[in-house]
């Protein structure tokens, strides 16, 4: 008669211990790496969601600085042609320096966000520039429409209005 052979604990181990030696780190290891990839994927998508944020934003600055810019010229021609009395040109001015005052947020938002800067080195720094003078020229321009009336329609013809 055959007699069947029970496994021992010991040959268990023999055979058991060095699959689970290799086995356990690798799982490990794989929660680990799943772990960091999600965490890369993660990060990942607040990048592209930040810079789209960014994007959305950038649409709507240029939108704001071309209706202001269009209201400008349009207080221009009104001073010019004696449309607005000084309480109007100074509520108007008021209006757009305020509406200066938001684009300057847009502003520091964008070169806060870094998006500008990776699309072209120093572009931050040159929108920022080009903002302060643009701000300039309205406020060069409020004084010619208030403290040189009469001058004003060379100031209009001399910006390209």
């Amino acid at each position: 008669m055959r007699q069947k052979m029970k496994p021992t604990r010991s040959l268990l181990m023999v055979f058991l211990l060095p699959l689970l030696i290799i086995l356990v780190p690798a799982l490990i290891l794989g929660v680990l790496a799943l772990n960091m990839a999600r965490e890369h994927s993660l990060d990942s998508h607040r990048t592209q969601s930040d810079y789209l944020n960014t994007l959305v934003e950038m649409t709507t600055f240029e939108r704001r600085s071309g209706a202001l810019h269009e209201r400008l010229t349009q207080v221009l021609d009104e001073a010019e042609n004696d449309q607005l009395s000084a309480l109007n040109r100074e509520e108007e001015y008021s209006l757009i320096n305020q509406e200066l005052n938001d684009i300057g947020e847009q502003i520091d938002y964008f070169t806060e966000a870094g998006l500008i800067d990776e699309l072209s080195n120093g572009s931050a720094a040159s929108l920022e520039h080009a903002f302060q003078e643009y701000r300039r020229l309205i406020g060069m321009a409020y004084e010619a429409v208030t403290l040189n009336q009469g001058d004003s329609a060379f100031f209009c013809a001399g910006s390209g209005s």
